[in-house]
C-alpha cells in the first residue's frame, strides 16, 4: 500500500497534465507511472516528446502505472487528507475518504523510458527562464512547414545566453545571462507548457543540453523534452543596426493603439491593420481599411524627425502583444520599409512593418 497527502497530490497531477498526451493511439500515453520507494513517490507522465516527473513524499513501496485522467479527478474531489492505493487483483483500488475507485493498471515496463542523457550542463534562475519564455513564446511559429521555428530556443553564443522566438514576421528575445557555453536548442511548442510547469515558483533551475534533448530539473521536478532538428532561423541577421529615430512609447501609446484596433481591419493574414505616423513633438494612430476609421493623437518625443514625418505600418495585434508585456519601451526605426526594434531591458522585439501599400 502506498500513502500520500491529498493536497500535495493534488499539486503534483495539475502540473503533470501538461505533459500528457490527451489524444493517442497508445493507451500507455494516457497512464502516469508511479514509483514509490524510501518515503518518496516519483510521479511521471509523458507524450514522447516531453516527460514530465515530479517527487512528493509517501509511505509504502510498489510501482505501478495508473490511467491518469480518472485518477486525477478521484483526488481532485476528494476530501483533504490521506491518499491510500493498494492493489486489487489486477487493478488498484485508490481510497479518498469514504470513497473507494478502482483503476485499470499497466506495470511500469510498458511505460516509455525517459532518456537519460548527458552534455553541456548550467544553472539558471528559474523565474527569470520562466518570465522569458512567456515573454517569447508569442512569437513562435506556429505554421505548417516550418519545422525548426515552432518552437522557443535557447541560445548560447558570443557570450551569453537568449531565449528567441521567431515566426518570421516577428521576434521576441530576451538576454538571460552571460555564458561561455554554446549551444541551440529549441524546445518545440507542445513542450512549452511542461517546461512552464516544471519552472513555476522555484527558484534554481539545472539545466542539460545536448545534441537531441534538454533536461531541465527544479527542486523535485525534472522535464525532459527532444529538441527540433533543423537550424533556427538566423534571427541576428534581420536586427537593425542602423536606427537614426527613436521614440519612447508611453502607456498613452499603448491606449491609443487598441482603442484605434475598434475600426481596423480584419482580413485573413493581418487582423488589425494600423497606420503610425511619427513626428518630432506627436504620434498620429490612425486604422485603415476597415468600414470605419479612427485616429488619435499621443505626445511623443523624436527630435530626429525636424518638420518631417515618418509613417509605417503594423500588426497591431502582434505589436500589442508585446507592449502589453512592457512599461515604456523604446521604438527604434529607420524609414517605413525598415523592421521595428523595440527594446526595454534585456527583452528586444523585432517587429516587420506591412508593405507601404499593404
Amino acid at each position: 500500500m502506498i500513502t500520500l497527502n491529498r493536497k500535495q497530490l493534488a499539486d503534483s497531477l495539475t502540473l503533470l497534465s501538461s505533459a500528457l498526451e490527451v489524444r493517442t493511439a497508445q493507451p500507455i500515453l494516457g497512464y502516469m507511472k508511479l514509483e514509490a520507494a524510501q518515503g518518496t513517490a516519483t510521479l511521471t507522465t509523458t507524450r514522447l516528446d516531453a516527460t514530465l516527473s515530479v517527487s512528493v513524499p509517501c509511505e509504502g513501496d510498489d510501482q505501478v502505472c495508473l490511467l491518469f485522467a480518472p485518477f486525477r479527478d478521484a483526488v481532485k474531489l476528494a476530501p483533504d487528507g490521506q491518499i491510500k492505493l493498494q492493489r486489487f487483483e489486477n487493478r488498484i483500488e485508490v481510497i479518498a475518504g469514504r470513497s473507494r475507485h478502482r483503476l485499470p493498471i499497466y506495470e511500469t515496463d510498458a511505460f516509455p523510458e525517459m532518456p537519460v542523457e548527458t552534455g553541456q550542463t548550467l544553472s539558471v534562475d528559474a523565474k527569470r527562464l520562466l518570465d522569458a519564455v512567456e515573454r517569447v513564446s508569442p512569437c513562435a511559429d506556429k505554421r505548417e512547414g516550418r519545422y525548426a521555428a515552432q518552437g522557443v530556443c535557447l541560445e548560447a553564443t558570443e557570450g551569453e545566453l537568449n531565449v528567441v522566438a521567431f515566426d518570421g514576421t516577428q521576434a521576441g528575445i530576451v538576454r538571460l545571462i552571460d555564458s561561455e557555453l554554446t549551444f541551440q536548442s529549441t524546445v518545440p511548442n507542445v513542450a512549452v507548457p511542461a517546461l512552464r510547469a516544471v519552472l513555476a515558483d522555484r527558484d534554481t533551475a539545472m539545466l542539460t543540453v545536448n545534441e537531441n534533448s534538454l533536461t531541465v530539473e527544479c527542486e523535485g521536478r525534472k522535464m525532459v523534452t527532444r529538441l527540433l532538428l533543423g537550424a533556427f532561423p538566423p534571427w541576428r541577421m534581420i536586427v537593425p543596426t542602423e536606427t537614426p529615430h527613436s521614440v519612447t512609447l508611453t502607456s498613452e501609446v499603448r491606449d491609443a493603439i487598441r482603442r484605434c484596433c475598434v475600426t481596423a481591419s480584419e482580413g485573413n493574414l493581418v487582423r488589425h491593420r494600423l497606420k503610425l505616423e511619427f513626428e518630432r513633438e506627436r504620434l498620429t494612430v490612425c486604422s485603415y481599411g476597415g468600414d470605419g476609421e479612427s485616429i488619435e493623437e499621443v505626445p511623443v518625443n523624436c527630435p530626429t524627425l525636424n518638420g518631417e514625418s515618418l509613417t509605417v505600418k503594423v500588426n497591431a495585434d502582434q505589436l500589442l502583444t508585446f507592449l502589453e508585456q512592457v512599461n515604456t519601451p523604446e521604438l527604434r526605426l529607420k524609414d517605413d520599409k525598415s523592421i521595428l526594434l523595440l527594446t526595454e531591458g534585456d527583452h528586444r522585439y523585432l517587429h516587420a512593418t506591412l508593405r507601404p501599400d499593404a
